[in-house]
């Protein structure tokens, strides 16, 4: 009785592993890393600028240090954002989810998605069906970039991009 339990297990094992196999063969798998700021010298000094004179219209025309301090805290912050080290993403899509660094997202949780070209790669934003949950984004590069449309694709439908006020403003700034 115990031998034909330990059977039946070993069966159903293997025949999850068969499966497996076969998902893995439909699995499109990448690494991306993140490309490097090459910002120049006058980008550091207009933007340190721009700083400079928000922070001294805020202690002389608004009489606010509270203002100042923010003021210095998001340019702080905005230098260590641009000094980061590149990291370097894992994405794989398969038929259901998406994973980024092994993390699941279940494509059935988003409405569309956009395609746009950043720079020297591509980038697809996929837009969640709650309303307070935040966009996917996914990297790649346009070798792969047919078939990764066409996955996501069949599944949710394929929306033009839009250029929203902060993503124009981004472009303009160089980040």
């Amino acid at each position: 009785m115990n031998k034909v339990k330990s059977q039946s297990k070993f069966k159903q094992s293997l025949a999850q592993a068969n499966k497996k196999a076969k998902s893995d063969d439909n699995n499109l798998s990448w690494h991306f890393k993140e490309p490097k700021n090459n910002l120049p010298t006058s980008w550091y000094v207009k933007v340190s600028l721009f700083f400079v004179i928000l922070v001294l219209l805020a202690i002389f025309w608004m009489k606010s240090y509270t203002a100042a301090a923010v003021f210095v805290i998001v340019f702080l912050t905005l230098l260590v954002y641009i000094k980061r080290p590149q990291e370097k993403v894992k994405f794989m899509i398969d038929d259901e989810s998406v994973y980024i660094n092994d993390k699941a997202y279940q494509i059935n949780n988003y409405k569309y998605f956009t395609v746009r070209q950043q720079k020297d790669y591509f980038v697809i934003s996929l837009m969640p069906i709650k309303r307070l949950s935040t966009e996917l984004v996914i990297n790649f590069e346009e070798k792969i970039g047919e078939e990764l449309v066409d996955r996501l694709a069949a599944k949710i439908p394929l929306e033009p991009y839009e250029e929203s006020f902060i993503d124009n403003l981004i472009r303009k700034i160089g980040l």
